[in-house]
């Protein structure tokens, strides 16, 4: 597999499957990530009105990498984003912020829990999305996996998620404690 870049779009190459498809740089950049094995949790709206708007959340714990679409609202997303805010506290253990509903059309769910004194918290990440198919009468992809990350982590990525929650636009993104900062 390699990548071609022309102007905005980037071109995942298999050479042995004779395929390619067209990526984002966002995600290109996580793709150079994933070839490192490290974790990831990206959300950016692609679809908006008045009343709610389409999630394209994207994870990876370097391991497992899954996406879906999912349809959330600004005052849902910003009500997790601001319980974010100084994460973890003795009172708050886990929070959960879910889109979707279970075994339906699209879900998504982020769970943040304490792994161990030291600040280590765990995200386990569920996504589930529907698939055309024409042979069976349903089908669903599914993935759940964890990412480990640590509060500077979290801070960041809460005020990208407000931000994303109150501009609907834009991209948030929790990297997992094997991924640098900077990129």
């Amino acid at each position: 597999m390699y990548f071609i870049q022309e102007g905005a779009y980037i071109y995942e190459l298999h050479a042995s499957v004779k395929r390619h498809s067209v990526l984002q740089k966002s995600t290109f950049r996580h793709l150079t990530i994933m070839g490192n094995q490290k974790s990831f949790l990206e959300l950016k709206i692609v679809w908006k009105d008045d009343d709610m708007f389409e999630l394209k959340v994207l994870a990876s714990n370097g391991r497992y990498t899954g996406t879906t679409e999912v349809y959330d609202t600004s005052t849902s997303l910003e009500n997790f984003a601001k319980s974010l805010v100084g994460y973890p506290t003795v009172d708050t253990k886990t929070l959960i912020h879910e889109a979707g509903q279970k075994d339906s059309y699209s879900y998504f769910a982020m769970t943040f829990y304490c792994i161990d004194n030291s600040g280590h918290i765990g995200v386990q990440i569920e996504l589930e999305e529907s698939v055309a198919t024409n042979y069976r009468k349903e089908e669903k992809d599914k993935i759940k996996l964890e990412i480990i990350v640590v509060p500077s982590g979290i801070d960041k990525f809460q005020k990208e998620l407000l931000q994303l929650a109150t501009t609907q636009n834009g991209i948030a993104t929790l990297y997992g404690q094997d991924t640098p900062n900077e990129l």
